[in-house]
């Protein structure tokens, strides 16, 4: 039988990469002016997109091929950011973040005035992350990195975890995820002269493998001796 997360839940789950992504929104940095970019489809369907940046702020604009438009506004300061995020459907959502002491804190404010919060520190290649959500409840995502190597370990507000591992050399890279419900899948990178074999195997022992494979021949140079 299929079950599913209760939805509070799975908002909070969400919360963190939306947090992130707004986060880094607004610590982008671009060069000042205006840019206007129009996308127009095969069925000749178009949609526009206006940006208007100066040192402290950003503003987008996207309107699309049904006319309706959506904008995010970001300020800037020393300490942090504020973005704005005005839906289609007129309801917005804001996110101000506060950078400072090697970690940062982001509020989410939804149209209905509930709010979100996260706080990240950072200390010798290590990173925690706790993510709470309007209803009280909390998630946390801690990341340690190392000689080629990540860890990271999600825990949610259910108490179960899911860890990741992979650590990269020349050779290639290697991983495993343990999900949950204690279940792993494992990759493998290899790179040769010819190309890359990566190979994903599943908690059922299935494998799948990608190959690529390099065409062509890179130049050579050969050895001159003057005379």
């Amino acid at each position: 039988m299929k079950t599913s997360q209760p939805r509070p839940i799975r908002l909070l789950l969400l919360a963190t990469p939306v947090i992130a992504a707004l986060s880094l929104l607004a610590a982008g940095q671009a060069s000042a002016g205006e840019r206007d970019t129009t996308v127009t489809g095969s069925g000749g369907r178009s949609h526009t997109r206006n940006a208007d940046r100066t040192k402290d702020s950003t503003e987008v604009t996207r309107t699309g091929a049904d006319g309706k438009t959506r904008t995010r506004e970001t300020e800037r300061t020393g300490t942090g950011s504020t973005t704005t995020v005005n839906g289609a459907n007129g309801k917005s959502a804001t996110a101000e973040t506060t950078r400072g002491g090697g970690g940062s804190s982001s509020t989410i404010t939804g149209s209905g005035g509930k709010t979100a919060t996260a706080t990240t520190t950072r200390a010798d290649g290590t990173s925690s992350t706790t993510v709470t959500g309007a209803d009280g409840k909390t998630a946390t995502h801690e990341v340690e990195r190392g000689s080629g190597q990540v860890s990271a370990t999600t825990t949610g507000p259910n108490g179960k975890t899911r860890t990741r591992q992979s650590q990269r050399n020349r050779e290639g890279a290697s991983g495993s995820t343990t999900r949950a419900n204690g279940q792993v899948t494992t990759h493998e990178t290899a790179h040769n002269e010819s190309g890359t074999t990566s190979t994903i195997t599943g908690s059922g022992g299935k494998t799948a493998t990608v190959e690529t494979t390099r065409t062509g021949t890179a130049p050579t140079t050969q050895p001159t001796t003057k005379p």
